[in-house]
C-alpha cells in the first residue's frame, strides 16, 4: 500500500504538468508573447522559492554550478521558449503527445552516457504508456493534423527536457532540491531577460469588468 501511495505525487505532477499545455495555449492565444509568459512564470516561482529557502545564495565556479546552469537552460528558458513557440504553431494535443516521448529520450541519452543497453521491459512499457496518452488526448480518435514547424519545435523541447532530466540526476544529492530548483529559475531568468524589452510593448490589456 505504501508503495502505491508513492505514485500519488508523481500522478499529481503529471496531471498538473499536462494541464499547463492547455493553459499556456490559452494565454498565448490571448496575445501574451512566449518570452513574457516565461518571465512572469519564472519570476513568480523564484520569489516563492526564495521566501521558502535562502540557503546557498552565492555562486560557485565548479562543475555543480555548470550542471545547474544546464538545468536552468535545458529545463527552463530554452525549453519553455521552444515549447511555447511550438504551441503557437501547432496544437496542444500534438505537443502533449510529443512530450510523452520524453522518458524514452531520457533513457536513451542516459543509456548512451553509461553505455548500457535499454531493457526490453522498459521499451514495451514506454510504448504502452505512449499509446495510453494518445488515447486520452485524442479521445480515442487517432486523427492528428501535422504542423511541421510547431511539431519540430515540440520535438526540440522534448529533447531539451530529456537532457534536463539526465543532468539533474547527476547533481550532488547533498544539495537541497529547493536550492537546485531556485538556482534553475535564476539561470532561466538570466538567460531570458535580455530578450524581454522587445516584448513589453505587446502586452495585451485585459478587461476586469
Amino acid at each position: 500500500m505504501r508503495r502505491v501511495l508513492n505514485y500519488i505525487p508523481a500522478l499529481f505532477t503529471a496531471i498538473v504538468w499536462g494541464s499547463t499545455f492547455v493553459a499556456s495555449k490559452n494565454v498565448l492565444n490571448a496575445g501574451v508573447s512566449p518570452i513574457l509568459l516565461m518571465t512572469i512564470r519564472f519570476s513568480l516561482a523564484y520569489i516563492i522559492l526564495l521566501l521558502l529557502n535562502r540557503d546557498r545564495l552565492y555562486f560557485e565556479w565548479n562543475l555543480t554550478e555548470l550542471k545547474m546552469f544546464l538545468v536552468g537552460t535545458c529545463g527552463g528558458s530554452v525549453y519553455f521558449l521552444t515549447e511555447y513557440m511550438a504551441l503557437k504553431h501547432t496544437s496542444a494535443v500534438n505537443v502533449g503527445l510529443i512530450s510523452a516521448t520524453v522518458p524514452i529520450i531520457s533513457t536513451a541519452i542516459d543509456s548512451f552516457l553509461k553505455r548500457q543497453k535499454v531493457k526490453l521491459i522498459f521499451v514495451l512499457g514506454s510504448i504502452f504508456a505512449f499509446f495510453g496518452v494518445a488515447l486520452l488526448v485524442t479521445n480515442g480518435k487517432f486523427s492528428i493534423e501535422i504542423f511541421p514547424l510547431g511539431d519540430t519545435l515540440a520535438i526540440v523541447s522534448s529533447v531539451l527536457w530529456a537532457i534536463y532530466g539526465v543532468v539533474l540526476s547527476r547533481i550532488e544529492s547533498d544539495i537541497p532540491e529547493s536550492v537546485v530548483e531556485r538556482r534553475m529559475l535564476l539561470y532561466s531568468l538570466i538567460t531570458i531577460l535580455p530578450t524581454v524589452p522587445g516584448t513589453l510593448t505587446a502586452i495585451p490589456v485585459f478587461p476586469f469588468s
